[in-house]
């Protein structure tokens, strides 16, 4: 298996599950460790792009109010 995602570890630790049984459903193990590992990236992708937004919000409405201030100021 894989290095394990921080949340599976956690949920397998909890259930307690014996070696056998864990060998048994390691094919299920590494699906739900990879769906976590993708959640996680598109969490990333995400919050970059937001992050990116923002920031261009911000400019825009900078760029803005300068504009009125210039306009007003005349």
């Amino acid at each position: 298996m894989k290095p394990m995602h921080r949340l599976l570890k956690r949920q397998l630790k909890k259930a307690e599950i014996d070696q056998q049984t864990l060998a048994l459903i390691t094919p299920l193990l590494d699906q739900v460790n990879e769906a976590y590992m993708a959640s996680d990236k598109d969490l990333f992708h995400i919050e970059n792009v937001l992050e990116k937004s923002s920031q261009e919000l911000f400019q825009a409405n900078q760029q803005l109010r300068s504009n009125v201030e210039m306009i007003s100021s005349r």
